[in-house]
């Protein structure tokens, strides 16, 4: 501190236990009033200011990390939209080929509900077993 011409000076100091970062800078501010008061011309300009060395160090490093959080799971989001639209596309597409073979069952006696009943009961053993291989794979 005795160069005069310095223009940024930085000093670490450990807080006593129970000391907040905000009392330390108004303790601080108060040190530098009654510096400036017995020394007019040495600190003309500069300012005081106490802050933690984790948000000297990091920053907003929480908050960055949070919006790129955000934004994978957006994406992870909208990958599991494309997913499931590709999975009512590939049902669909079962559905459709398997049009004579419903048909036949319904010619031999097969009612409505007992048709409905054999699809929903395909559909669910394959998502069970797709959600089983994707915690699994998690």
């Amino acid at each position: 501190m005795s160069e005069r011409a310095a223009t940024a000076n930085e000093i670490l100091a450990r807080l006593r236990p129970g000391v907040t970062v905000k009392q330390a800078d108004t303790e601080l501010k108060a040190i530098a009033r009654q510096l400036e008061q017995e020394y007019p011309n040495f600190r003309r300009g500069w300012s005081v200011k106490a802050i933690s060395l984790r948000q000297d160090l990091l920053g907003d490093l929480e908050g960055r990390v949070r919006k790129a959080l955000f934004a994978l799971a957006g994406g992870v989001g909208f990958l599991l939209l494309i997913c499931c639209a590709n999975i009512a596309n590939l049902q669909l597409a079962r559905g459709v080929a398997r049009t004579r073979e419903l048909a036949l069952r319904r010619a031999l006696g097969a009612g409505r509900w007992r048709l409905v009943r054999q699809l929903l009961t395909e559909s669910m053993l394959l998502a069970l077993l797709g959600g089983i291989a994707g915690v699994i794979l998690a």
